[in-house]
């Protein structure tokens, strides 16, 4: 029992590459949204997000004034804070690889980004890899050309399109890995 709440712990405090990979990504994508909100209003064309009010929905989650705000500064910092961890559990997670594999984060997210704009052009990672490249791809293509074309970032039907072909893709991709 003892051994077991060592693996746990250990477990814990080691984050894995994917939900490293995962939490840049909505960091990322939450400083994206911060941006977009400050400088344009990431609501509705001509209204603004109020953060603590839309995700709580405990008070006004809009507002036309487009002055900066505290939830702006709060959600900015979130977002940057998880993308921050993100960075720091791929390092980690790379320093924690065999002695031979030894690489650092950039090289390893270049080839990684080599491997999936590969996948978009050629079959020779298989038909399962050049699918799941495609449809995360136009998952986030959908996202951006909406959002863009309409001004309104925070659209539930839009989140619903964009999730499923990114999940599927992502899906895929890892269905791919797990059979070689």
């Amino acid at each position: 029992m003892k051994g077991d709440a060592v693996d746990w712990n250990s477990s814990l405090r080691r984050p894995s590459m994917p939900l490293s990979l995962t939490a840049t990504v909505l960091g990322t994508w939450a400083i994206i949204l911060s941006i977009v909100n400050i400088s344009i209003g990431a609501y509705s064309p001509g209204r603004k997000a109020l953060w603590s009010g839309f995700i709580t929905q405990s008070r006004e989650s809009n507002t036309v004034n487009m002055g900066i705000v505290l939830d702006d500064l709060i959600f900015l910092g979130l977002g940057t804070f998880i993308c921050l961890v993100g960075v720091i559990g791929m390092r980690s997670s790379l320093e924690k690889r065999p002695k031979g594999d030894n690489e650092s984060l950039t090289p390893f997210l270049q080839s990684r980004l080599n491997a999936f704009f590969n996948n978009l052009t050629t079959l020779e990672s298989g038909l399962l890899s050049t699918l799941s490249s495609w449809l995360i791809c136009i998952g986030i293509i959908f996202y951006f050309a909406w959002c863009i074309s309409y001004n309104t970032w925070l659209d539930p039907g839009v989140y619903s399109v964009t999730i499923s072909f990114v999940s599927f893709g992502i899906g895929l991709y890892v269905l791919d890995n797990t059979k070689n």
